[in-house]
């Protein structure tokens, strides 16, 4: 993590200053230092995944801004947990399933829209504390939700990086198994989160 940060800032000193969304964020007064210092490496990437056209998201806002709006709005904590659910969600199931929900929008582009805040539907045959319940067992409140390529992949990136960073510790490791487990713990909360969102916007 600490060489791509080092690479894209690298990048940003050559190929100099680029306007991305997230500076718009950045400039705000009410967003404060450590806010910044959460959303200032997502600014970052922005400038080299905003100049590919090979690098465009299916949402809007893209996963990076969604992710950096999160910060902004939630704080850093509940914000990269509600920016991890949208990189969950980015999938090719995606448009399935927004299609699924109570009023799927577009952009004149074809992108998805998808919000930070979500609105629930009175129609959802879902019930969102259910799905939160099962989510203790990662994919599982999704697949009860009807998305099951996002809870195969929650599933395989939570229990990847768990046993990943279990097992290095059990080797006697301390650095890179804490930074994963953190990851792990992150995607994990969450999926907690995507399970309740998903149910709660589901319809008949």
């Amino acid at each position: 993590m600490i060489r791509i940060l080092l690479c894209l800032i690298c990048l940003k000193i050559l190929c100099g200053q680029a306007d991305v969304p997230a500076d718009s964020i950045l400039a705000q007064a009410q967003t404060g230092l450590f806010k910044k210092t959460a959303i200032y490496p997502i600014k970052l990437w922005q400038e080299l995944s905003y100049s590919s056209d090979h690098m465009g998201c299916q949402f809007e806002p893209s996963c990076s801004q969604f992710m950096a709006l999160s910060i902004a709005h939630y704080g850093v904590l509940r914000g990269v947990i509600v920016g991890s659910d949208r990189i969950l969600r980015c999938n090719p199931a995606a448009l399935t399933y927004h299609l699924e929900t109570a009023d799927p929008c577009f952009t004149s582009d074809g992108r998805l829209i998808d919000p930070i805040k979500i609105t629930p539907t009175n129609q959802s045959p879902k019930n969102p504390q259910i799905a939160l319940a099962l989510s203790v067992f990662p994919g599982l409140g999704r697949l009860y939700a009807g998305h099951g390529l996002d809870a195969i992949i929650s599933f395989s990136l939570i229990g990847s990086l768990g046993y990943i960073s279990y097992t290095g510790f059990q080797n006697g490791n301390q650095i890179a198994p804490s930074l994963l487990g953190a990851v792990a713990l992150t995607f994990w909360l969450a999926d907690f989160y995507g399970a309740y969102r998903s149910a709660l916007q589901s319809k008949e």
